[in-house]
């Protein structure tokens, strides 16, 4: 015998063995790749959240002041009304002083 005769069950072996660690390393680099998908989604769904919540505290802001200018006008409103009020009454009570006499 002139050369090494191999165990074919060996060399199948050997060759199971080299797709099994093949396998695995795609495997992991997949789920490596999907979980760093999910952290890219999750900080671009964290930034929409962010930006939308500034743009609805900026939005509770302005109705806040607009409440407030709507209220500040209508007690203006009032108090002209009132005066108005008392003036009329003055004026008929004085053109009710000068029927009198």
């Amino acid at each position: 015998m002139d050369g090494i005769i191999s165990d074919p069950f060996y060399a199948l072996a050997n060759e199971v063995e080299a797709v099994k660690t093949k396998v695995a390393d795609s495997v992991f680099e997949g789920y490596k790749l999907s979980v760093a998908q999910t952290n890219d989604i999750n900080n671009r769904a964290m930034q929409v959240a962010l930006h939308d919540t500034a743009a609805f505290d900026g939005l509770k802001g302005q109705i806040a002041d607009a409440i407030g200018q709507t209220m500040l006008a209508a007690g203006r409103t009032d108090a002209a009304i009132g005066a108005t009020s008392m003036s009329t009454q003055r004026l008929i009570m004085e053109q009710d002083e000068l029927h009198v006499v």
